[in-house]
């Protein structure tokens, strides 16, 4: 397997690396292709309680400071400034939507479908 080391430290090898890199790559994407998996063994990485209680942690702050703006602005009847953050969120939401619907590949995509060109290595490469 290629990797970033003192073999390839010129900018002649450059290329050499590259077509390494990508020669790998599809060794490995043809390994997946037959196996659903791809070589070496699974390594199962643990789950951290840290990490769990820093994102409960961070949400909390974070919603109880909204929620807490929020309340600031309906008791001070500040009008203004929620409609300013009620259209805030629905243009949010809508360019959410759109984002999704652009990301989203439908049924009649070809997406991933070989079409015998392009993959193939070209002689004398």
């Amino acid at each position: 397997s290629s990797g970033i080391n003192a073999e390839y430290g010129y900018k002649e090898d450059l290329g050499r690396f590259i077509i390494d890199l990508y020669r790998d790559k599809d060794n490995l994407l043809q390994y997946h292709a037959e196996n659903d998996s791809f070589p070496g063994q699974p390594t199962a990485l643990p789950r951290r309680v840290r990490s769990l209680v820093m994102f409960y942690l961070w949400s909390a702050v974070t919603i109880g400071l909204g929620l807490a703006f929020l309340n600031y602005l309906v008791v001070n009847e500040c009008h203004v400034m929620l409609g300013l953050i009620g259209v805030a969120f629905l243009l949010g939401g809508f360019a959410a939507s759109r984002i999704i619907s652009y990301a989203t590949m439908g049924s009649s995509s070809n997406y991933g479908v070989s079409t015998g060109g392009g993959n193939e290595e070209k002689k004398g490469a």
